[in-house]
């Protein structure tokens, strides 16, 4: 079979990429072919030879990528799909399909699969597809991070908050002495009672730093 069509194009040039990649083909001379291919592209790659491989290469090598045959003996793609999901593992899944297991691929879309490539693969297509892929793991990275470093400095900024504000209070009461004694009617009280109570509170705060 033949695993990789270029239609005559070149393909896009390889950039660095850390994202691990497991290949899982029955067939020797395709998964060699693909492994070597997605390593070309800067990828870390391993692979497997069926859905019972795959399994216990994924809790060592951790991949966030599995580009997967759908048709396999011991255990197909679908199946693998379903015990990687079943076990909670992080990962991003991608099916390799004959013409005449599409509508299972689709199926396997519904479960839960990113997409899926039929055979023989389109070179360009799924180079277009793993840089998608890329690109939804660093956003869903970048989302964590964000949301773990606002559980995280979200109630000290609060108590900060709160903190400035106790310093900075004291320093308000000598702003009433400075009011003009219209203002001070608007708010009741004559302005020599308004004048004797600011002196009493600003005499009682602590004094305030002055600003630099």
């Amino acid at each position: 079979m033949t695993l990789v069509t270029d239609h005559s194009t070149r393909a896009p040039e390889a950039k660095a990429v850390s994202e691990r990649v497991l290949i899982v083909e029955d067939e020797p001379a395709a998964r060699i072919g693909l492994e070597q291919l997605v390593r070309s592209w800067g990828f870390l790659a391993e692979s497997a030879s069926d859905g019972e491989d795959a399994l216990a290469k994924v809790t060592t090598f951790r991949p966030a990528i599995v580009i997967t045959d759908l048709v396999m003996p011991r255990l197909d793609g679908l199946g693998l799909l379903r015990a990687l999901q079943s076990q909670g593992a992080d990962v991003t899944t991608l099916l390799l399909t004959a013409q005449g297991t599409v509508e299972t691929a689709v199926e396997a879309m519904k479960e839960g699969a990113y997409d899926y490539l039929t055979k023989p693969v389109d070179l360009q297509r799924l180079r277009i597809l793993l840089d998608k892929i890329v690109e939804r793991l660093e956003t869903m990275r970048e989302v964590k991070a964000l949301r773990r470093q606002l559980r995280e400095t979200t109630p000290s900024k609060v108590g900060d908050a709160a903190k400035a504000f106790d310093r900075e209070a004291p320093a308000l009461n000598p702003v009433v002495l400075k009011m003009p004694k219209t203002s001070i009617e608007a708010v009741g009280g004559t302005p020599d009672e308004a004048e004797r109570e600011a002196k009493m509170a600003a005499e009682a705060a602590p004094a305030a730093s002055p600003t630099p």
